[in-house]
């Protein structure tokens, strides 16, 4: 199935959460952000759908060594992909877990990712963190287990 293309579509995006706090007293944004993004993905074989969640962490002072960062805003953001031939493409490995093939999460996941940069920038309009717009993030970045982070 590696060499044949896999049949899916967009099926569904919903904001889960957002939250944003008060400026620090301190805020100087040209201090630089960071931004750390996990992502979840589920499988529902009755549905056929492949959903991921996307979490996005926004935070002030992650240079600094003497005080620990601040959360400035955060999101959360599901999106649901509708997998064709969903038994053939989303196998179980000996654990039972399902295992969605590399062709497929190359593309839904920096897909959702890029999403999500835009709805945090449409979210921040008019806020004290409008300029805070998330850097481009390769999939290549992310490793299992591990949130990466992003400097701005």
């Amino acid at each position: 199935m590696s060499n044949e293309p896999i049949g899916f579509r967009f099926s569904g995006i919903q904001i889960l959460s957002k939250n944003y706090a008060m400026a620090p007293s301190d805020f100087d944004q040209s201090k630089g952000l960071s931004f750390t993004v996990l992502v979840e993905t589920r499988t529902d074989e009755v549905t056929k759908i492949v959903s991921l969640i996307v979490f996005i962490k926004i935070l002030y002072g992650a240079d600094s060594e003497l005080a620990k960062p601040v959360e400035l805003a955060s999101f959360s953001v599901a999106y649901y992909f509708e997998i064709s031939d969903f038994e053939k493409v989303i196998l179980k490995n000996e654990d039972n877990a399902f295992i969605i093939p590399q062709q497929l999460d190359s593309i839904i996941k920096p897909a959702s990712i890029s999403t999500t940069r835009g709805i945090i920038y449409s979210e921040l309009r008019g806020t004290y963190l409008h300029q805070a717009i998330m850097p481009i993030v390769f999939i290549d970045n992310f490793s299992y287990g591990e949130a990466p982070e992003f400097k701005w």
